[in-house]
């Protein structure tokens, strides 16, 4: 998606927004022109992320997260809360102890560029904290283990 600049913040900053047709990518037109809809019994969901560490990052073996992203402010749907969630739980209870599967996260990115993103509607992050969950160094709750 191409991110189109349009004005300054009122800090200064470079603001960027995009439109709803921009993220029409062709898979998604393909299955709305296609596919039965969502009243009709079928949904098809995209995840955005996947964080895998192995290797010298994870000595005690390989480990991962979902990821969602969404802009600042935007909720996940309904269906993407079901089938995430249904996915989410899947996981989980293969791996209870959470030694391999770390959980699922939606990461919200700002509109202005200000350096900080939200992560699971809650945590506000720096630069430095995105990496050190991005590596996970540091922990928070998975978003389906917050929302029950």
């Amino acid at each position: 998606m191409q991110l189109r600049k349009t004005k300054l913040d009122e800090h200064g900053k470079h603001f960027y927004e995009h439109t709803r047709d921009e993220q029409l990518l062709p898979w998604r037109q393909w299955c709305r022109d296609y596919m039965p809809s969502g009243k009709d019994g079928f949904t098809f969901e995209d995840i955005d992320g996947m964080v895998t560490l192995h290797g010298p990052l994870s000595p005690r073996g390989q480990r991962f997260m979902l990821l969602e992203y969404k802009w600042m402010d935007v909720a996940l749907d309904f269906s993407q809360v079901k089938n995430f969630r249904l996915l989410h739980q899947m996981l989980r209870r293969a791996d209870p102890s959470r030694y391999i599967y770390d959980g699922f996260y939606i990461v919200e990115w700002p509109r202005a560029h200000d350096a900080r993103v939200r992560l699971n509607y809650h945590y506000l992050l720096d630069g430095d904290a995105l990496y050190r969950f991005y590596a996970m160094q540091d922990h928070y709750p998975s978003y389906f283990d917050m929302t029950r």
